[in-house]
């Protein structure tokens, strides 16, 4: 079965990746571009042979599927000016892959007939084009819209290898901040644990060595065994008195990181309680010594 044209605005890690493993599913005709007739071109080359370089309008114009993989804060603005060109064919499917933002951005599309809309994310972490194209086969993407253009996305997830997840728009936001929770902030809670290491006087390189395997071993129990089975540590204890003197450390050698250490804990006790490991009386003395300095006491 012949795929249909594809075209993609956003050269960037994202739109090359996407470009790269649709060549790779069957799909002949491919078009990348953006306001840069230069990182069009690289991004052409980088997703192989038969992608062609062009002008958004000109992508827009030969696509069949158009996808905008642009940032964010710009994906309505170039939506506003592909429909003020007339540069959108009548029946074509347009989404964008914000995981943040709703498909209603592209709304200035839907005077033209036949159009249909939505956002298409894959849940993954693109620090560079060759990670992205190795790690996109076998996550998850999360889309909401249209329904014909729903249907039409789960197509090419399938032949891109991504598992397709259908999700309500109102929680797009919150779904988002899962994924920023999961992955940009836990690089941030890698970083921390690093800097009270180097304040214990262990050079960053050693730190990482030595906290890898532990991090690897902690994803490894969590996939295996889930959160409330996963969780050790001396709260998961009752261990009030290690908890008193983390803080006292961190409070003397970086006290910057006392909050996040404060913040977590909260939540372990959250998390521990639900184990049922951990009894109220000790619950209640953790949470009391945990929130003691952030409440003024």
């Amino acid at each position: 079965m012949t795929k249909p044209a594809l075209g993609i605005i956003g050269p960037g890690t994202v739109g090359t990746a996407l470009a790269k493993l649709a060549v790779g599913a069957g799909y002949d005709e491919v078009a990348i571009g953006g306001r840069s007739a230069q990182h069009a071109l690289a991004a052409a080359r980088a997703a192989g042979k038969g992608v062609v370089a062009a002008s958004a309008l000109e992508v827009a114009g030969r696509s069949q599927w158009l996808i905008l993989a642009v940032r964010d804060g710009e994906i309505e603005g170039v939506a506003r000016e592909l429909a003020a060109a007339g540069g959108v064919k009548p029946n074509t499917l347009v989404a964008h892959c914000s995981g943040a933002v709703a498909s209603s951005v592209l709304d200035s599309l839907r005077a033209i007939e036949g159009v249909t809309l939505a956002s298409f994310h894959p849940l993954q972490t693109f620090p560079d084009i060759e990670r992205a194209i190795a790690t996109l086969p076998g996550s998850h993407c999360f889309a909401e819209g249209d329904e014909t253009a729903l249907a039409a996305l789960q197509s090419f997830a399938a032949d891109l290898g991504l598992h397709f997840v259908e999700i309500e728009t109102s929680a797009k936001p919150l779904y988002h901040a899962s994924a920023v929770l999961a992955c940009n902030y836990f690089t941030t809670l890698m970083d921390t644990a690093l800097a009270s290491f180097e304040a214990a006087g262990v050079e960053r390189a050693t730190a990482w060595q030595a906290l890898s395997p532990l991090v690897h071993a902690t994803l490894d129990n969590n996939d295996a065994l889930g959160a409330e089975n996963a969780l050790t540590g001396p709260i998961r204890r009752g261990d009030g008195a290690t908890v008193a003197m983390h803080l006292e450390a961190l409070a003397a050698a970086s006290p910057d990181l006392v909050p996040v250490y404060r913040a977590l804990g909260v939540r372990t006790v959250d998390l521990a309680r639900r184990t049922n490991s951990l009894d109220e009386k000790a619950a209640k003395a953790l949470l009391a010594l945990l929130t003691r300095e952030a409440a003024g006491d």
